[in-house]
């Protein structure tokens, strides 16, 4: 976690009492069954359940979908402050699936003491009810076109794509907003049994947060939102916005790697070897970091969009060189100058469980 959370989280909470008299309420609490818990992992402390929730929240009789959700006890039961609930962002972003591979500790080892830490693979995602809709990225589809001709191959991938989700999950695919996000974790707070939600939201997870204050203001209880998406931001804009901070944000990096030897690309042309890495199509062993029960496995896309994508969405939110030192061994381990030894030693670089499908 980021040093300025170190100070605890009364110094940048936002208040129920605050955020009740801003936003009135629009929706009734929800009621739930207690969670089914069981063991994450063998010698682990997490635990690991699933939450039934309505596939359409106007329809609460109807139709049920799942909610895998994971939780890390706090060490002192006898004084703790509740619950902690966590969004890593997305939207997708499966919380519940990094707190079952044994992470709940790295990412909030301060607050362990005094919460039980909470997450959630929100619906459609990871060990949830998940979609299953075939590949998103197709062999040959390119993800960054260069002309009309490849662009309009992206689009007719991507329509494909959609279209397999509504026929396959229809109604699951029509109740995946975010509002409904937010229902399901006033569910999560129910079960759990808490009056109120303690919720830490990063990124898109920040608009996870202001969704639910708005929906349930008086179940509010110490709310962070780290990374705050402005959801009034049409899409064009926000991407724009985003892409120019991650540039900026990769040049100091490039900078630091300049200037610190303890960087693994230090004397190397960094945004060169970054371009080379992207643009090789070399196929590599990926390891899935947060696929519970799944040990190494093959990416079935080539190796480049894996490193890509955990490059991209890591090495520029990092402004920091404590997690730099890291990133820019991944990036090393992903260039092409390494891609023949890592092939002939099987090493494998990490890669997300979301990029690299399980085969």
């Amino acid at each position: 976690m980021e040093k300025r959370w170190n100070k605890g989280l009364s110094a940048v909470v936002v208040a129920a009492g605050i955020v009740g008299a801003l936003v009135p309420a629009t929706a009734s609490a929800a009621t739930a069954e207690p969670i089914n818990w069981s063991d994450c992992r063998p010698g682990g402390v997490e635990q690991c359940g699933k939450l039934t929730v309505p596939l359409d929240w106007s329809k609460p009789g109807g139709a049920k979908t799942q909610i895998f959700v994971a939780r890390v006890p706090a060490k002192d039961q006898a004084h703790k402050l509740g619950s902690l609930t966590f969004n890593p962002g997305g939207p997708g972003g499966a919380g519940a699936s990094i707190f079952a591979a044994g992470l709940g500790d790295k990412l909030f080892a301060d607050y362990r003491d005094r919460y039980d830490l909470v997450s959630f693979d929100p619906r459609g995602s990871g060990s949830s009810t998940a979609l299953n809709c075939g590949p998103i990225l197709r062999a040959g589809v390119p993800v960054f076109p260069k002309s009309k001709a490849q662009y309009d191959a992206m689009v007719a991938s991507n329509r494909a794509t959609g279209e397999q989700c509504i026929k396959q999950h229809g109604e699951l695919m029509r109740n995946l907003d975010t509002r409904t996000a937010a229902r399901d974790m006033d569910a999560i707070r129910a079960a759990l049994g808490e009056d109120k939600l303690n919720f830490i939201g990063l990124s898109y997870g920040s608009f996870l947060g202001t969704t639910y204050a708005q929906l349930f203001p008086q179940r509010v209880g110490r709310m962070v939102l780290d990374g705050i998406v402005d959801h009034a931001q049409r899409p064009t804009r926000f991407m724009l916005e985003e892409a120019k901070v991650m540039e900026e944000t990769f040049n100091r990096f490039a900078e630091w790697c300049d200037k610190e030897t303890a960087c693994a690309l230090h004397g190397q042309d960094v945004g060169a070897v970054w371009d080379k890495t992207v643009a090789r199509p070399t196929r590599l062993p990926c390891r899935s970091l947060i696929t519970r029960r799944s040990p190494a496995t093959r990416c079935g896309w080539p190796c480049r969009l894996c490193c890509r994508r955990r490059i991209s969405s890591v090495i520029p939110g990092r402004r920091w060189p404590t997690g730099w030192h890291r990133r820019s061994r991944e990036t090393a381990r992903c260039s092409p100058r390494r891609a023949t030894s890592a092939t002939t030693k099987r090493r494998t670089p990490p890669c997300p469980a979301w990029i690299c499908p399980v085969s």
